[in-house]
């Protein structure tokens, strides 16, 4: 992510700068929703407990942001474009591998994820120009935002239970 250049260049079904905008944002927050699933069914290892709810409820949360931002595309008279090919074009920098993902690396992807989304939303905000969708833009920058904290913040607590313990003491026979 971002699957979006956010260079306003108008070449997604409307010439104007929000729609471009909002096109992106859709395609970034549809296309992490698809990669989190694949994560969430993935992942493995005990330290990963609790993993599974957390990205889905995030992935809930994305999902309803999708809706948010095809309504306001729908609002402007411009067709969201959530077709898989549209998703899928252009270079995605974070593909997850084919196999099994063990938890510290999903955790280190989600961690990047939601910070490359917030930064995303930022800068689109940034270059809105239109209430209603620099809104938006916020809104999503800082849910994503309360993501990330919450994300920390399960990472830990669990993380002493999780974490084994070495013991770097020469050990005498």
């Amino acid at each position: 992510m971002p699957i979006g250049n956010s260079a306003v260049s108008g070449e997604v079904g409307s010439g104007s700068a929000p729609a471009t905008l909002l096109q992106e944002e859709l395609q970034d927050l549809r296309s992490l929703v698809v990669h989190a699933d694949h994560l969430r069914w993935v992942t493995r290892g005990a330290e990963g407990s609790g993993f599974d709810e957390i990205v889905y409820r995030f992935a809930e949360n994305w999902r309803r942001w999708s809706e948010c931002v095809a309504r306001t595309l729908l609002g402007l008279d411009v067709p969201p474009d959530g077709r898989v090919s549209s998703l899928t074009d252009g270079s995605y920098r974070a593909w997850l591998p084919g196999g099994w993902v063990e938890s510290p690396v999903a955790e280190q992807w989600i961690r990047r994820e939601l910070k490359v989304l917030a930064e995303w939303a930022h800068v689109r905000k940034e270059q809105a120009a239109k209430a209603d969708v620099v809104e938006l833009f916020e809104a999503i920058e800082t849910g994503v935002g309360e993501e990330l904290a919450a994300f920390e913040k399960w990472s830990e607590v669990r993380a002493p239970s999780s974490v084994p313990v070495v013991d770097d003491q020469p050990r005498s026979l």
